[in-house]
């Protein structure tokens, strides 16, 4: 009985190059493929505009790091920022006359999403460093409600700007697509992979669905700034905001009682 197990169970070790392929083959393709994967497929957000110039370099190695980790992590990150662009994209599209006739694109949206545009007003000057983010979704009430001019976005030199290497970007797809060819074969012809390879197998999918949530995605360090209309304070905004809100709420409140009513009546 242990004879027949034995017989089946067969472990293998550190193997020497061969004309087929070794440990020290698998070794260095899987680790080629997975740093390739975790830095290229990585774009992080602006920093602050204070930033020393490693900061940058620190922020993708964290994200490189969290991809290691677990690339589900950086995946969930992905879907939330693509979500958030689209829905930018669309509230755009509905308010037309807000763009002034430029198309507001995915880039865009990214671009404000990601913290590339940073308000100032008076009581917040750039100045003295008080200068802070804004969203795509904040972007745009800003502007329906008059307190920002839409920006002439073609001076914000987005794309001229835009430091994504294509160059990094097409030898990453053509090595994660070489080594994904190379393991489905083997796996269709019944060879046997190894617990590393199938882990880069994975890494080689969702970093390939991150690369096509960030398509669009520009990667910029240094944030823009703009400013309020008519020397508007970043107080007078949010009082604004809030009155708005009660307003609303107050609506809303009556709209539900006069529900209540008619269901009463």
């Amino acid at each position: 009985m242990s004879s027949n197990t034995s017989d089946h169970q067969q472990i293998v070790g550190w193997k020497d190059s061969s004309d087929d392929r070794g440990s020290l083959d698998i070794l260095w393709s899987c680790l080629v493929t997975l740093l390739l994967c975790a830095w290229v497929s990585t774009y992080p957000n602006a920093g602050s505009p204070h930033d020393k110039w490693y900061h940058p370099l620190l922020d993708k190695f964290n994200l490189a790091i969290i991809t290691f980790l677990g690339p589900d992590f950086l995946f969930g990150i992905a879907i939330g920022q693509f979500a958030s662009a689209r829905s930018s994209v669309k509230t755009f599209k509905k308010d037309k006359h807000l763009s002034k006739g430029f198309k507001w694109k995915l880039i865009h949206a990214f671009f404000v999403d990601m913290g590339c545009l940073h308000l100032t007003a008076p009581d917040y000057p750039d100045a003295n460093g008080k200068s802070f983010p804004i969203n795509a979704e904040q972007f745009h009430y800003l502007v329906k409600h008059g307190f920002v001019d839409f920006p002439d976005m073609d001076k914000l030199e987005i794309k001229e700007r835009n430091s994504v290497d294509t160059l990094s970007r097409i030898i990453t797809v053509f090595q994660a697509a070489w080594f994904t060819i190379k393991e489905v074969a083997r796996i269709n012809k019944g060879y046997p992979i190894t617990t590393l390879e199938l882990t880069t197998l994975s890494f080689c999918f969702i970093t390939f669905m991150i690369s096509v949530l960030w398509y669009h995605k520009p990667s910029i360090t240094k944030p823009q700034y703009i400013g309020t209309k008519d020397s508007k304070t970043v107080e007078q905004i949010r009082e604004y905001a809030r009155c708005t809100v009660s307003h609303t709420q107050e609506g809303w409140r009556m709209e539900k009682e006069e529900s209540k009513l008619l269901i009463a009546i």
